[in-house]
């Protein structure tokens, strides 16, 4: 786990990839539930856009009913917003290439209440990435599929892997399991 906390400071996509592959998998039945989710920064072009809106995590229902993005308003009320058109933008977020940091994830909340949505917008499979069969996240209309490994009982590491022109580096982030 300490190399996990040292790797969230900030870290290479060579270094993130070799703590992602010495991890076991998990499986559908492990993911159920709500997590919360931090970023793994890694030299993604992506780096720094989750902490510049009020994600929370993601949830897993059943391998038919995953919600990608939970957000958390300011009042601390959670819901789940359509990544559709969210992550359409992401390429537009990480050319202004603002400081997270300086950034209050909160201004966004009115904005981002217009694409919340009740509906699963992914699904839960099992997948061989890298070598390893485990745990993936399927989005229902972006072509990206979230891929988990196993740090502990409550905790995974996950990487976007994208189809196009992004599809050489990963996308990384941590889970921790909250119900």
């Amino acid at each position: 786990m300490s190399l996990l906390k040292e790797l969230m400071k900030g870290t290479t996509q060579e270094k993130a990839f070799e703590f992602f592959d010495s991890l076991p998998p998990a499986d559908e039945d492990f993911m159920k539930g709500l997590w919360e989710g931090y970023e793994l920064p890694s030299g993604h072009p992506m780096d720094g856009l989750l902490s510049m809106v009020p994600w929370y995590g993601k949830c897993f229902s059943d391998p038919e009913n995953v919600h990608p993005l939970v957000m958390k308003d300011k009042k601390g009320f959670l819901f789940f917003a359509d990544p559709d058109p969210l992550l359409k933008f992401a390429d537009l977020a990480s050319c202004v290439r603002c400081r997270p940091e300086n950034i209050d994830p909160h201004i966004f909340d009115g904005v981002l209440k217009f694409f919340s949505t009740r509906r699963s917008r992914a699904r839960l499979r099992e997948i061989k990435y890298r070598g390893v069969t485990t745990a993936a996240m399927v989005y229902d209309h972006l072509q990206i599929i979230d891929v988990f490994r196993k740090v502990n009982k409550n905790t995974v590491v996950g990487v976007m892997d994208f189809k196009g022109r992004m599809h050489d580096k990963g996308y990384f982030f941590v889970l921790r399991r909250r119900k």
